[in-house]
């Protein structure tokens, strides 16, 4: 396994976890932090593709499926 996926495949530091708030409790990490620790593993910033945007029963935006290409 080369450096890089070593480096990779290391546990986010659990500094960056977060716990989300309302009713559906649950872990995450925001996109920010993760794109930034991508960023600076393999270097230069992404194109991006919104895949998909995830609605609430009343129809606002509670996320994204993000595509990210690093070349």
């Amino acid at each position: 396994m080369t450096t890089q996926l070593q480096s990779l495949a290391k546990r986010i530091p659990k500094s960056y976890i977060k716990q989300k708030p309302g009713g559906f409790a649950a872990d995450y990490v925001s996109h920010a932090d993760i794109q930034q620790m991508l960023i600076a593993k393999l270097g230069m910033p992404p194109s991006q593709e919104i895949t998909q945007i995830i609605r609430s029963a009343d129809g606002q935006a509670q996320g994204v499926v993000l595509r990210m290409v690093f070349n």
